[in-house]
């Protein structure tokens, strides 16, 4: 894994979310961050999961429960919803889709 400090945030993702996909975008996938950079990561999940509050709620409680010495931004979207917005030029899919890094990816 190119993102060594991600793992211990993406094994807490995968515990509590059906992600198919998480994609790291941003200053960190560019190679630009500082040390008081954060790390956005989109997680594509099995629609409805990401309409629910509480799976919000359970993923930032997992996430910050790890110790990982900087701040994450996390967005949820289903694969439907990545697709369809992923031409849009203000679309945060979009900037995702395109300059993202890919640090995991589940069958199918």
């Amino acid at each position: 894994m190119d993102y060594p400090e991600l793992e211990p945030v993406l094994a807490v993702i995968l515990q509590t979310v059906s992600a198919q996909k998480i994609l790291l975008f941003g200053g960190g996938a560019r190679c630009e961050a500082h040390p008081e950079s954060d790390y956005d990561l989109l997680v594509v999940v099995v629609p409805p999961e990401h309409k629910a509050m509480e799976v919000w709620k359970g993923l930032y409680e997992a996430t910050s429960s790890v110790k990982k010495g900087f701040s994450l931004d996390i967005l949820l979207a289903t694969r439907e919803d990545v697709e369809k917005h992923q031409d849009a030029w203000n679309a945060i899919n979009s900037k995702a889709l395109k300059e993202g890094k890919v640090p995991f990816e589940g069958q199918g």
